[in-house]
Parts: C-alpha cells; structure tokens; sequence
C-alpha cells in the first residue's frame, strides 16, 4: 500500500489496496451429480445393397450366336449391330 510506483499514475493500485474485502459476488457452485454412462446398444442394421445406376435394356439388334464381336462395345453394336448381322448374312 506504500508503494509509490504501484500507487503511481503508472500503476493506479491505491484505490485496490484501500477497499475492504467483502463477501464474494459469486454463488457457489452447484455440486455436479456424476452419472455413470449407459453403454451404448448396437443392433445390427440389415445390410442394403448399395444402390448403382439402373441397369438399361439392351438396345439395337440381337447378338449373334458367339456373342458381341471381338473389338466392338455395346454402343457400336447398338448403331452398326444390324449392318454388320446384314453382312454376315451376303
């Protein structure tokens, strides 16, 4: 309290040191009433198949007996299918 540097314009502790001490403004805190966790429950969920693009109908001509050509996607067979089943036919 007779400190002149703490009580100086710099420090501005006087006022602090003078007050008297009261009743702190705080409630005490509540006493917190631990539970013990509940373990948790798993019940198994049924798989579901994961769901993919729709599967299209085949378009375009049937296959020939040995199946697509060799080479050619199903995108050419659905375009060109029917030309290369008139060929094999001449």
């Amino acid at each position: 309290a007779r400190d002149a540097v703490a009580n100086s314009m710099y420090g501005g502790t006087q006022a602090i040191f003078q007050t008297q001490l009261t009743t702190p403004q705080y409630s005490q805190p509540q006493q917190a009433h631990y539970q013990q966790p509940q373990p948790i429950q798993h019940t198994p969920q049924p798989t579901a198949m994961p769901a993919g693009p729709p599967i299209q109908a085949h378009r375009g001509p049937p296959f020939p007996p040995g199946g697509l050509p060799s080479g050619w996607s199903m995108e050419q067979w659905e375009y060109y299918g029917q030309q290369y089943l008139d060929r094999m036919q001449n």
